[in-house]
């Protein structure tokens, strides 16, 4: 089972604008690579990928098609206000996310 961890709405430390053209741009090359993504967890600011970013949310839904299954932390989307503004997959929490690393033969964080 390949699992793809998000924490973030950016990938690397550098300018915010270009970390999110970035991350959005491995996680829409990951849909289209051979790799199966078996599940996707979104926790932290990653929260905004699977709510607000639409860009974020083609991309996440393309991986969703190939079978993924999306899953965004409740804490998180709770902290930040977006519960209700949940775009693609379902709630999860720090036991789902507990459950995919175990399962995890291979574990994607960009």
């Amino acid at each position: 089972m390949n699992l793809l961890y998000l924490n973030s709405n950016k990938m690397g430390t550098g300018p915010e604008e270009l970390g999110k053209k970035l991350l959005i741009t491995y996680i829409t090359k990951l849909a289209t690579q051979k790799v199966q993504i078996d599940a996707v967890f979104c926790a932290n600011e990653a929260a905004f990928l699977s709510t607000s970013d639409v860009d974020a949310i083609k991309a996440l839904k393309a991986l969703e098609t190939n079978g993924a299954v999306i899953s965004t932390c409740g804490t998180c989307l709770e902290y930040f206000s977006l519960k209700d503004a949940l775009q693609v997959g379902q709630i999860g929490s720090m036991d789902l996310l507990l459950q995919l690393q175990q399962q995890a033969t291979k574990i994607y964080q960009p």
